[in-house]
């Protein structure tokens, strides 16, 4: 397998990193804080953070998830391809 095939593997899984950021409805001096990646391409979503780690088919879902406790944003680091 050449570079060339590996990177076309990489891009192929059309990576997007985003954050999710916010404050719990119960306790708002308390906030949370995350980071993740979305591979499009492999119906996956990552999220690394102090809620600790998530792992959903999309960013989206994760965000979702969070909304159940707290007042939640979701940001795009980055630009779509």
């Amino acid at each position: 397998m050449t570079k060339d095939d590996l990177l076309d593997q990489v891009m192929a899984a059309e990576p997007r990193m985003f954050a999710l950021y916010g404050a719990f409805r119960r306790e708002p001096a308390i906030t949370f804080v995350g980071w993740g990646v979305q591979l499009a391409g492999l119906d996956k979503a990552y999220l690394w953070g102090s809620t600790g780690t998530h792992i959903a088919h999309s960013a989206e879902q994760i965000a979702e998830a969070h909304r159940t406790f707290g007042d939640t944003e979701l940001v795009w680091l980055d630009q779509p391809r």
